[in-house]
């Protein structure tokens, strides 16, 4: 259960990359590509954004939320009762830095926000060491 479940039990691979490309194997009906990925962040963000009372801003980071489109697309599909509206060009372009890909109507600001884990980590340990 601790080592081949959760993306790894439903597509055979752990690497979203790899369900992202279609490459899914050993499934009769495998689920089309980033299904359930998205079905759950759309469950989380719904109950977040029910408890909150609505939010200002959504950020996506790191490896599948800087460079999955369709991920970020199919996490929000559902949001616009709570004023999300997704801008299909801006979210589709590649770039640096932070960016907005909500619409500029949107209630909701959508950003895609770059992270850098090892710089973090970097900061931390020399704060941790007094360097």
């Amino acid at each position: 259960m601790n080592k081949r479940s959760g993306l790894k039990g439903l597509s055979g691979f752990s690497d979203m990359r790899d369900v992202l490309a279609g490459r899914v194997r050993g499934m009769r009906h495998p689920p089309s590509r980033s299904t359930c990925t998205c079905t759950g962040l759309r469950t989380y963000a719904g109950a977040y954004l029910a408890q909150l009372g609505g939010a200002d801003v959504i950020s996506f980071t790191a490896g599948v939320g800087e460079n999955a489109p369709e991920v970020r697309a199919g996490a929000l599909a559902t949001l616009g009762f709570a004023g999300v509206q997704v801008d299909a060009e801006r979210n589709g372009e590649r770039g640096r830095g932070i960016r907005i890909i909500s619409t500029d109507a949107s209630a909701v600001t959508v950003l895609v926000v770059p992270t850098n884990e090892e710089l973090e980590i970097a900061r931390q340990t020399l704060q941790v060491t007094g360097g």
